[in-house]
């Protein structure tokens, strides 16, 4: 029994060193004939890839992630007070929507808004200020005899006969006994810009209208705060002559006499500023003036009737 199994042993001990002397065999056979001698093979330097090869094997750029998305930006008060006055406006709330208007018009809003602001106001105020209804922001007085428009704008600090014809919607001075008259309580004043050459008549801050102007050449209009002085309506102009020094009083008429029809002085020390009209009109929207702002005479004349002396001029560049 013991011979027949190691007999068998050896048997497959054979076998298996038979398989791996084959399978060895075989597979140098394999590789003799899928890999030649590259001792013996010739090596040639690589082609430069052309720029059209390298763009293709350029691989894929990697996936951009997107950025966390931020919150969006809140509002500013002053962009909320102008979508307020659009709500107002549609709501009919004039008096509402031109306070929400004006908060917007003096804040941080964009040029488009600001423009729109502008001309919301400039409409409401042509409504409320020249409505024949008593307004929230005027009183009531009832005209006496012996009274003209002037003497009852005495009585009424800050008003003009002006202002007073403006708001009652009368063409002259004419006025009753009993007549009731609506008197603005609001102040109006005037505010300039240099670099628009724009003059903007203001309500309460609200812009009324807006007026094209001349200024000064050479950066001589100045800037600042500023009240109305002195009032003189067909103005004599003092000129000054270059040479001498001297001052010479040209009369309203005298076609050297620039100053228009209107004249509104500043308080400025020691200077001549101030608002007048021009006998010419083709220097409107220029750097022409001595310093002083020029207007159309209409434009001066319409000015004139409304504001009164003391009134708050700013001029900004």
């Amino acid at each position: 029994m013991r011979g027949i199994l190691i007999v068998a042993t050896l048997a497959v001990l054979g076998v298996a060193g038979y398989l791996i002397l084959s399978t060895s065999g075989n597979r140098k056979a394999y590789e003799d004939e899928i890999s030649p001698n590259l001792s013996k093979q010739e090596i040639t330097p690589q082609t430069p890839l052309t720029p059209e090869q390298k763009t293709l094997q350029t691989p894929p750029p990697a996936e951009q992630k997107t950025p966390q998305q931020l919150p969006p930006k809140e509002d500013s008060d002053f962009v909320k007070a102008y979508r307020s006055g659009l709500d107002f406006v549609s709501k009919g709330m004039p008096y509402e929507a031109r306070q929400a208007f004006t908060t917007a018009y003096w804040g941080d809003i964009s040029e488009d808004m600001r423009q729109v602001a502008k001309q919301q106001m400039i409409v409401i105020n042509a409504k409320l200020i020249a409505s024949k209804d008593e307004l929230r922001d005027s009183e009531v007085y009832e005209v006496k005899s012996g009274d003209v428009l002037a003497k009852i704008a005495k009585k009424f600090p800050g008003t003009t006969a002006g202002q007073i014809r403006l708001a009652n919607g009368l063409a002259g001075d004419m006025i009753h006994p009993a007549q009731k008259l609506k008197i603005l309580k609001g102040k109006f004043s005037i505010y300039i810009q240099k670099s628009k050459f724009n003059l903007q008549l203001l309500y309460d801050g609200s812009v009324v209208k807006e007026y094209k102007i001349a200024i000064g050449k050479d950066e001589e209009t100045p800037t600042g705060k500023f009240t109305i002085e002195t009032t003189e309506k067909n103005p004599t102009w003092y000129m000054t002559d270059k040479k001498t020094g001297k001052k010479e009083a040209i009369k309203y008429g005298d076609p050297r006499n620039i100053l228009g029809d209107r004249w509104m002085g500043f308080n400025k020390p020691n200077s001549s500023y101030g608002i007048h009209g021009t006998t010419d009109d083709a220097s409107i929207g220029t750097r022409a003036s001595s310093g002083c702002i020029r207007m159309h005479n209409n434009d001066v004349i319409e000015l004139y009737e409304i504001i009164p002396s003391g009134a708050d001029v700013t001029i900004k560049d």
